[in-house]
């Protein structure tokens, strides 16, 4: 499919949708391409989610207390300033990229790339800086690359997953809108993808303020899960999810955010040939949070609310029957439904019963969190092995803003 990426003013809160990576190579290049994913092996059931090893009320000890908050993409988490949002994202778990701005512009852009041979980080940030460079010159402005800055240490216990380490800098004219920058890349051994994250500063402010402030950030970025899981957090939204699902659509917008998620399948001709895997539902995860509940709410009671909009958000399934429920002590909805294509239900119900496999009902949940006046719809449609991963991610699930 064609995919897209939409950019979005500074400071406000964007409408995205996943699109196609930039090369990482050459980030500053845009393209449109075919997302495709490589294969990667498959557990048979899902892990359980470990404790969260982040903190979202960390602070940033060298600036004084900035409040921060935590990003997590696509297995990438990093703590960082609370006024640093997601502008924009490309691409999947094995090649993409995604930019953080403020109310001022570009702070933060991140790329990575699983490279088809051995990976070379001093190349990849030789090419990033040429780049800047070209641009500089085009307009006429300076430009100085700086050696070996003080940025993520490499002796440390923490960062010894980060092969290749290396720091990078560069400074231009103090009038540019963009006048200098600073930066990290490696090989990330444990998802095998080489990851060049670039902090800018803009024009006249303090070059080594900037240079402490991606020293803290820099440090604080790990580029995989822990325990198979992945936490995705973005807009005050923070969550883990299993590594096997991968993002396959998601909306932010103001007042309301979407994610999809579905699990890879087996890319071996064996599972294919499998007869215990003829005609079996995609796994899918699905959360939306709509914001000013008091205001959805304010003629529909809950129950009203999730038959009439709830139930129809996603397309390809059904759901009728409502059920009372509690999620965190607050008050909820929980309906089992299926499928919107008789047919498929139809075939997939013989086979389930001649291969004697155990069918899950597709659930949907929805609940309306009073503290944060926001209202919460979970769709589950997941093997009975992974069953637990519904708790598992309720129990992750933190929402501020």
């Amino acid at each position: 499919m064609d995919c897209e990426t939409r950019r979005v003013p500074a400071g406000s809160t964007p409408c995205i949708k996943k699109g196609a990576p930039a090369l990482l190579y050459f980030p500053y290049a845009a393209r449109r391409a075919k997302i495709v994913s490589a294969p990667r092996p498959l557990m048979i059931s899902a892990p359980a989610s470990p404790s969260k090893n982040h903190s979202s009320a960390a602070l940033l000890p060298e600036l004084f207390g900035r409040e921060t908050q935590l990003l997590g993409w696509q297995g990438i988490s990093a703590i960082i300033p609370a006024d640093w949002n997601l502008a924009s994202f490309a691409g999947d778990l094995d090649k993409g990229n995604f930019r953080l701005t403020d109310d001022e512009g570009l702070r933060l852009e991140v790329f990575w790339e699983k490279p088809k041979g051995t990976p070379d980080v001093e190349k990849s940030i030789a090419l990033l800086l040429s780049n800047i460079e070209r641009e500089a010159k085009k307009k006429k402005h300076s430009f100085e690359a700086i050696e070996k800055p003080k940025l993520i240490p490499t002796s440390r216990k923490e960062h010894a997953d980060k092969d290749q380490l290396l720091n990078f800098g560069w400074k231009g004219d103090a009038d540019q809108d963009v006048s200098h920058g600073w930066g990290a890349a490696w090989h990330c051994a444990g998802s095998r993808r080489v990851v060049v994250a670039h902090i800018v500063g803009r024009r006249n402010e303090n070059g080594d303020k900037t240079r402490r402030l991606a020293a803290e950030v820099l440090s604080s970025m790990q580029s995989k899960g822990v325990g198979g899981w992945q936490t995705w957090s973005a807009f005050g939204l923070q969550l883990e999810i299993p590594e096997e699902f991968q993002l396959t659509g998601a909306k932010l917008q103001t007042g309301r955010l979407e994610f999809d998620w579905q699990r890879v399948r087996p890319h071996a001709p064996l599972s294919f040939a499998s007869p215990r895997d003829w005609f079996r539902r995609e796994e899918r995860i699905g959360l939306r949070r709509l914001s000013a509940a008091n205001v959805v709410l304010e003629v529909d009671s809950l129950e009203e609310w999730a038959r009439r909009v709830a139930a129809v958000m996603f397309k390809k399934f059904r759901f009728w029957k409502w059920d009372e429920a509690n999620v965190g002590g607050e008050k909820a909805c929980a309906s089992r439904g299926q499928l919107k294509d008789l047919r498929r239900v139809f075939i997939g119900s013989i086979f389930d019963f001649v291969m004697r496999r155990p069918a899950r009902p597709p659930e949907l949940l929805v609940w309306h969190n009073e503290q944060d006046n926001k209202i919460f719809v979970l769709l589950c449609d997941l093997r009975d092995v992974n069953a637990h991963v519904k708790t598992d991610l309720l129990d992750s699930l933190e929402s501020r803003q």
